[in-house]
């Protein structure tokens, strides 16, 4: 095991379980005296978040929390605007304005605490989608509509349409 000379030691522990540390203490003038504590350590869970990484600008999001190893921690999330929820699985929640925002979970395991971190990013829902002006249409003449501020477009119903797209 590891051993120190020093009078505050750390020791780290690669696996869970009780360990007896012992402690001898000699004074300068030869005197002993040994003694013992026994500690317990305990195993981080190895906690995850679920959930998605980005999302639409007012779309519900549901979060979840797991472990890699099994237990019956104590969970707390913790939002951007310091909201906390003690559940593995919180109530979904709904972002209104686009950004990016931190989300924390702390899995706390007896005492052996896991913390991790995701940021979601929250995208804008396009703008100024269609702009189309008042217009008499025949039949069989061309007319063309506008959209902008999307990523991709579709279009319908196909039937008339020479792209459904564009």
């Amino acid at each position: 095991g590891d051993t120190s000379n020093l009078e505050k030691a750390d020791f780290s522990f690669s696996k869970p379980g009780k360990y007896t540390v012992p402690l001898t203490v000699e004074s300068n003038t030869g005197c002993r005296r040994e003694v013992s504590k026994t500690i317990d350590a305990f195993e981080g869970l190895g906690a995850m978040i679920k959930g998605p990484d980005a999302v639409c600008q007012e779309s519900s999001i549901q979060f979840g929390g797991a472990t890699l190893l099994p237990g019956s921690p104590q969970w707390t999330w913790i939002y951007h605007d310091g909201t906390t929820v003690n559940a593995q699985n919180p109530p979904a929640r709904t972002y209104n304005q686009p950004g990016t925002y931190p989300v924390k979970l702390v899995v706390d395991n007896n005492g052996c605490a896991d913390t991790v971190s995701k940021t979601l990013t929250v995208n804008a829902k396009p703008v100024n989608l269609l702009s189309v002006h008042e217009a008499v249409v025949c039949r069989g003449a061309a007319y063309t509509l506008a959209a902008t501020g999307g990523s991709s477009y579709q279009w319908s119903p196909a039937t008339g349409l020479s792209a459904t797209t564009g």
